[in-house]
């Protein structure tokens, strides 16, 4: 319609360029014309301008609630975690010291007493007792050293985790007019060892102290591109570009990040021009401590 209305205040023009002074009529048409093309020109101009505020108010709102989701996730697992140590403290009550064990002095050998008045007394490792029937009280027995070495060496084995805190997420759905700051999201969850990453918010959270594994890779059209980070409590640490080509292109890096208990990682848009988009083929975030 724009280019119609051109046409024909470019024809009446010409018109009123060759018509004769006496018959204004048609030059008065293309001078109105002329007007009305100017101000529709400038009301298009000034809706692009709003059309501009209104994107950069819708990324600022995007921005603001990716950060609300993140502060949010942080406080429920805070509260996971004192739900957790509350539970475990009630289904396991510190122990307390039984009435043998007051009676018995642990730095002195227990002894057995037979009815006929003599007295013997135990040695450090002995665990059978002959002529049980004539005892009238048997105390505690230490363990053995083999005993000892034994239990030292259970112990050292269960600190070792089965299964060490591990997540792989892939993008479930292409992520549209992606904008600066917006949170990305890998919401096909893979593998989550330990739970610690997050499909809605898009952030693993760390629960050990320790070196941590990052690689994070991006899909784009042709003709498009855009620049992502990775984070740590808010703070860029790494980041690359994928796209700007005639053809679809992957890109990927990786991090080596340390972190502690409660810090959180996730990856976001750097930059990138109005209208970029990701594609969710071949797209993938994932970590693990090493």
């Amino acid at each position: 319609m724009y280019l119609v209305l051109v046409f024909v205040v470019g024809a009446l023009t010409f018109v009123c360029g060759q018509a004769h002074p006496d018959h204004g009529t048609g030059c008065d048409v293309a001078i109105r014309l002329e007007k009305l093309l100017a101000d529709l020109t400038s009301r298009v101009d000034d809706l692009e301008k709003q059309r501009q505020v209104d994107h950069k108010k819708i990324s600022d709102l995007r921005r603001e609630i990716d950060e609300i989701k993140i502060e949010n996730h942080g406080l429920k697992t805070e509260l996971d975690d004192m739900t957790t140590v509350r539970t475990r403290r009630s289904l396991n009550p510190v122990p307390q010291p039984s009435t043998l064990d007051k009676e018995v002095d642990d730095t002195q050998a227990p002894t057995v007493h037979i009815k006929n008045g003599t007295r013997h007394t135990l040695k450090e490792g002995d665990t059978t007792l002959v002529d049980t029937g004539k005892t009238n009280r048997v105390g505690r027995t230490r363990n053995s050293p083999s005993d000892n070495k034994i239990s030292h060496i259970t112990d050292r084995v269960g600190e070792f985790p089965r299964d060490p805190t591990a997540f792989y997420a892939r993008m479930g759905n292409n992520l549209n007019d992606v904008v600066r700051g917006q949170v990305i999201h890998f919401d096909k969850i893979v593998t989550n060892n330990g739970e610690h990453y997050d499909k809605n918010s898009g952030v693993f959270t760390c629960a050990e102290e320790g070196t941590y594994f990052f690689s994070w890779t991006l899909y784009t059209p042709n003709n498009h591109w855009v620049d992502s980070e990775l984070v740590k409590n808010g703070e860029p640490i790494a980041w690359f570009r994928t796209g700007d080509s005639q053809f679809y292109e992957a890109s990927s890096t990786t991090a080596l990040v340390k972190l502690f208990p409660g810090d959180r990682v996730w990856t976001r848009v750097r930059d990138g021009p109005y209208g970029a988009d990701l594609v969710a083929l071949v797209s993938m975030f994932c970590g693990f401590k090493i």
